[in-house]
């Protein structure tokens, strides 16, 4: 349904005086393809919208900018191109730091940590997972927070270092405080 959501945003507003939602509406799509294993369509759409971004144009240096370039990154990180992804990264954490935006600085970072569990890199993970938990802590960012958590402890898991459980207890403790069932399911299918 996300897919078709983002399709339809994108044929809506191209050509109109709406035009930049369909880049932003792009980089969702891209970030749904990637997490159903739609790895071709998903690499095109990024891979359009990363050339749109930082192609001929030069591309806006604001926080708001870096939410959706962090996006992009994730895409990346689930695409498997990481050099592309910490890049991106890079660019969100810059934009971010300089906007004062915080939130995005968290979820950057935890993309930033998701990326280095991937390639193997445990203990760099977990101070940046570490750095996002304290940005996000301080913010009250809880559905943030709980996702870092999360993160956090299948980090922990794939070290086999015995320290996922508190992670994994924080994030479902953050998801049930906002209702979010699914979320909690998901952290317990982990868990075990």
């Amino acid at each position: 349904r996300a897919i078709a959501c983002f399709q339809a945003v994108i044929e809506q507003v191209q050509g109109t005086e709406h035009d930049r939602w369909a880049e932003k509406a792009s980089v969702c799509l891209a970030l749904a393809q990637s997490h159903l294993g739609q790895r071709d369509a998903a690499r095109a759409t990024a891979d359009a919208v990363y050339r749109s971004l930082f192609g001929d144009r030069p591309h806006e240096n604001r926080g708001s900018a870096a939410y959706f370039i962090q996006i992009l990154g994730q895409v990346y990180v689930n695409l498997a191109q990481f050099e592309v992804a910490e890049s991106l990264f890079a660019k969100a954490l810059s934009f971010s730091e300089s906007s004062h935006y915080t939130q995005v600085q968290g979820k950057t970072l935890t993309g930033l940590a998701i990326m280095q569990r991937q390639r193997g890199e445990g203990t760099p993970a977990i101070a940046t997972h570490q750095q996002a938990i304290a940005l996000l802590e301080r913010l009250g960012a809880k559905c943030d927070l709980a996702e870092a958590y999360y993160q956090l402890g299948l980090t922990h898991l794939q070290r086999e270092d015995g320290q996922h459980k508190p992670a994994f207890e924080t994030a479902i403790a953050l998801f049930q405080s906002m209702s979010a069932p699914q979320q909690v399911a998901k952290v317990q299918r982990s868990a075990k």
